[in-house]
């Protein structure tokens, strides 16, 4: 069966989170490794100079365990490894709440550093972002409910073709993001 690894930087309570572990069961064997706090910003650092905690959570629903780390995104890719043994089978960043969508965003980003960590580690990774590049235009309620469940539902098609037939010739990262309203 199929490994696949989730990691945000909204912490473990998002609701991106739950809605891409919901529309991915039966896809693979999911695994959570995230920060357990928001860490937007952080982009691809890893903690150097201070010991990292790792606490287990219940998993419930669709997953098979569920860690939090003290760390970034990136640590928690790197934690992951150590944890499951072996590398995953895909790496799936987000539902991030909020676009990223230019260079700024590539180099700042927790969810595309998780993304870039395991591309590092030849895992291919698939980073997925919702939002509107206007401030304050991200619903809440029912309506965003109802986008990440479509910002999952695309998430879970393109999950579904990398693990049947790899990325294509020279990517390792697929960076997606779903607009408001989609």
């Amino acid at each position: 069966m199929k490994r696949i690894l989730l990691i945000n930087d909204d912490g473990p309570d998002s609701p991106g989170l739950r809605a891409l572990a919901e529309r991915l069961a039966g896809l693979g064997e999911l695994f959570v490794v995230t920060p357990d706090r928001w860490m937007g910003g952080c982009g691809k650092s890893i903690t150097l100079l201070e010991a990292l905690r790792v606490k287990e959570r219940e998993a419930g629903g669709p997953l098979r365990a569920f860690y939090t780390t003290s760390g970034t995104p990136a640590d928690s890719f790197l934690i992951a490894l150590e944890l499951l043994g072996e590398a995953p089978d895909l790496l799936v960043s987000g539902i991030n709440l909020g676009p990223n969508v230019g260079l700024e965003d590539l180099l700042h980003s927790g969810t595309l550093g998780a993304a870039v960590q395991a591309a590092l580690h030849g895992v291919p990774a698939l980073a997925v972002s919702y939002g509107s590049l206007r401030p304050g235009a991200r619903p809440s309620g029912e309506k965003l409910a109802r986008d990440l469940a479509v910002a999952a539902q695309i998430a879970a098609k393109l999950a579904k073709a990398i693990l049947e037939g790899g990325m294509p010739d020279g990517v390792s990262i697929l960076s997606v993001n779903v607009p408001v309203g989609a």
